[in-house]
C-alpha cells in the first residue's frame, strides 16, 4: 500500500504543486473520493522527454499499484500544469476515513466510529507538522479537503461551509484538526426495495413460485391421502 506514496512524492517533489481531495457522500451512503494533483510545468526538468512522455512514464511506473489499490485515474496537460486525477469509491463514511490511502498518509490518528447511530470522525492532519530535526519536511505548502454530505452534519469544525459542502484548508500555520458528527441513515423499506436490481427481483419471483408449487403439491398430496382414507 505504501508504494503509492512514492507516486505522490514523485509528482509533488518540486515546488509549485498542490493537492485537493474532494469526497462526495452519495444517496446510498457510499463515498466517492477524488484526488487531484497538479504540478507546474515550469518546474519540471524534462531532459529529452516531451511533457506527454514525462506524464505517461510517471503513471506507468505505478500503474499496477494504482490498480491494486482500486483507484481509477486520468491525466491531462494544460498550458501551465500537469494534472493527475485519482478516484476510488468506499462503502460509507467510516469505511472511507478508516481505509482511504490519502487519509492514512496525511494523518496518524484520523478515525471514524459508529456510535449511537452516528458517524463520529476526528483526527489531525499531521502531514504539515515537522520539527527542526525531522528527516522528511512537507513536500507541499497546503492542501484542500472537501466533503460533500448528503445531509448537513450534526456538528463540524469546518470554517468553510457552502450548503452541504464542508471544506478544510491545511498548511503549517493552521489548526489542522478535522472533527464532525454525521447522523447515520437507517435505510427505509422503500429505499431497500428500490435498491433491488431487476435480476434479483426475477430470482426472488422464481424462488417464491417454486415455494408455492412445493406447498401446493404437499397440500394436494395431503388432501388426496385424506380423501382416500375417508
Amino acid at each position: 500500500m505504501k508504494k503509492i506514496l512514492l507516486f505522490i512524492i514523485c509528482v509533488l517533489f518540486l515546488t509549485g504543486c498542490n493537492i485537493s481531495i474532494t469526497s462526495k457522500e452519495n444517496k446510498d451512503g457510499s463515498v466517492l473520493e477524488t484526488v487531484e494533483i497538479k504540478e507546474q510545468i515550469n518546474n519540471i526538468y524534462l531532459e529529452n522527454q516531451s511533457l506527454e512522455e514525462y506524464k505517461n512514464d510517471m503513471i506507468k511506473v505505478y500503474e499496477d499499484t494504482l490498480n491494486e489499490e482500486g483507484y481509477t485515474y486520468s491525466s491531462n496537460i494544460t498550458e501551465n500544469e500537469i494534472i493527475v486525477t485519482l478516484t476510488k469509491q468506499f462503502n460509507n463514511l467510516c469505511n472511507y476515513f478508516n481505509e482511504s490511502l490519502f487519509v492514512e498518509l496525511s494523518s496518524n490518528n484520523m478515525n471514524c466510529k459508529n456510535l449511537n447511530g452516528n458517524y463520529e470522525i476526528k483526527g489531525n492532519i499531521d502531514y504539515f507538522t515537522c520539527e527542526d530535526d525531522c528527516m522528511e519536511p512537507p513536500l507541499i505548502d497546503n492542501a484542500i479537503f472537501t466533503i460533500e454530505f448528503k445531509k448537513n452534519p450534526l456538528r463540524s469544525n469546518s470554517k468553510n461551509i457552502n450548503q452541504n459542502s464542508y471544506t478544510w484548508n491545511f498548511n503549517s500555520y493552521s489548526d489542522n484538526k478535522v472533527e464532525f458528527i454525521v447522523k447515520k441513515d437507517v435505510p427505509s423499506l422503500n429505499s431497500m426495495v428500490k435498491n433491488v436490481s431487476p435480476i434479483k427481483w426475477v430470482i426472488i419471483f422464481v424462488i417464491l413460485m417454486l415455494l408455492l408449487i412445493i406447498i401446493g403439491f404437499i397440500l394436494y398430496r395431503k388432501h388426496k391421502k385424506t380423501k382416500i382414507d375417508y
